[in-house]
């Protein structure tokens, strides 16, 4: 019986030492197997990871590649020097072709790129066409589909340029110190209230303005649309000089040294026109002719109220002061000034040049006005009129406010009627302003 017991646990240790033997052969087996690369079950999903991760890797790359791939010039530069120039810098295709490459592009791009990277309310030169699409019809910034610029490039005027190949921004000392603080920010604490993304700042729910009018709007700072102030004069100069006789260059002196005399500035905008007077006198018989000048003052009311009216002497100094072109320094130092009064017309006269927004314009509903801040059309309640010249006109007739039209891009076709615009005399808006009061 114990020899029984004994052969018996002689024959189960024989049974499990062969057993584990065979276990240690088929893991060795598997083991060969996978060494000649059929590893199916750990092989296939570390393949799928390879491959998932390859993936990923290159369309992220793609879709970077693909973002920075085109560029609106001068407004999407990298350049902040270019990115402060008026959006119409560009006098022809080869200036703009010229700025693409400046930017680091590989040149213009096309029109058909152009529409394929979407709307962009801007005039821009591409490699074959001149204009701008838009995906839908916005205010201020043509219909739907291709707007063509031709007409722009025959009237001589400026456009931007639509840039292809560019190369992805650097990013900056700055900004890589903002990405290194927001992560710390990150791991120091988690508030649910917070979205940290890609090394962004935290995104908040935006709180209501504190004060009325100051409109926050994607991060940028508040600006208030203030209404602006009018004030117009009536200069009558005596010369031997008709204004038919003067040169181009010489009226635009005789414009500059009456808004001279005015003190316009960066604060104070001021628009001037020259009109012929009634009739031709003779004085020791010599001919004289009247020329009027009508300048139409705009600022912020307690600078225009501060202005004083200016002396005839002074006037006067200040035309002979700007008169570069001979005959006419010579007309003005036999001239005369024989007055400076309010102007109580109703004309109108082409203003400064503006930039696209901020202004402050009559609504849809004619109750009020709409202050919109930024040139994409936001940052405002309400929506703003725009319509032909004729009709802006009338409005602004109408209402007591109103002291500006305001064409937004220069199309001639989006006309405002307003109570402040952002005058600048590289900007693409046009202005007329009336001159007298309503």
């Amino acid at each position: 019986m114990k020899m029984f017991k004994t052969m018996s646990l002689i024959l189960l240790s024989m049974s499990m030492a062969w057993g584990w033997k065979d276990e240690q052969l088929m893991d060795n087996e598997e083991q060969q197997v996978c060494d000649d690369g059929v590893c199916l079950l750990q092989g296939r999903a570390f393949l799928e990871k390879e491959v998932l991760q390859g993936s990923n890797e290159q369309e992220v790359e793609e879709e970077a590649e693909e973002g920075d791939e085109f560029r609106p010039l001068p407004k999407k530069s990298c350049d902040a020097d270019t990115k402060a120039a008026p959006w119409y810098s560009y006098g022809s295709r080869a200036e703009a072709e010229a700025a693409c490459k400046a930017e680091g592009c590989k040149g213009l791009g096309t029109k058909e790129e152009q529409i394929a990277y979407g709307s962009q309310c801007a005039y821009m030169y591409s490699s074959d066409e001149a204009g701008f699409y838009m995906k839908e019809k916005a205010a201020g910034c043509g219909n739907a589909g291709w707007n063509n610029g031709a007409w722009k490039v025959k009237a001589g005027q400026d456009l931007g340029a639509f840039c292809a190949g560019c190369p992805a921004c650097p990013t900056t000392e700055e900004e890589e110190e903002v990405e290194e603080e927001v992560e710390e920010e990150v791991e120091e604490e988690e508030d649910p209230a917070t979205v940290p993304h890609k090394g962004r700042l935290p995104v908040t729910e935006p709180s209501a303005p504190e004060e009325e009018g100051t409109i926050p709007h994607k991060g940028r700072s508040p600006v208030t649309v203030e209404p602006l102030a009018k004030s117009s004069y009536r200069i009558a100069v005596s010369l031997p000089l008709s204004l038919q006789s003067m040169t181009t260059e010489a009226k635009k002196e005789l414009k500059n040294g009456a808004k001279d005399a005015f003190h316009c500035g960066a604060d104070v905008n001021c628009a001037a026109e020259l009109q012929e007077g009634p009739g031709v006198s003779f004085i020791e018989s010599r001919k004289s002719f009247t020329i009027i000048i009508i300048v139409v003052i705009l600022g912020v009311p307690d600078q225009v109220a501060a202005l004083p009216d200016p002396a005839t002497a002074q006037v006067m100094a200040s035309l002979i002061g700007a008169a570069k072109d001979p005959a006419l320094h010579e007309a003005l130092e036999s001239g005369a000034v024989e007055g400076v009064t309010p102007e109580s017309g109703h004309s109108w006269i082409q203003g400064t040049n503006a930039e696209n927004a901020p202004f402050s314009c009559l609504r849809v509903d004619g109750q009020g006005y709409a202050d919109h801040l930024y040139a994409d059309h936001s940052g405002g309640d309400g929506d703003v009129w725009y319509g032909d010249l004729s009709e802006a006109k009338k409005r602004c007739h109408a209402d007591d406010e109103c002291v500006v039209l305001h064409d937004w891009a220069g199309d001639g076709t989006a006309w405002r009627a307003c109570r402040s615009v952002s005058f600048n005399a590289e900007g693409p808006a046009h202005t007329m302003v009336c001159a007298g009061n309503h």
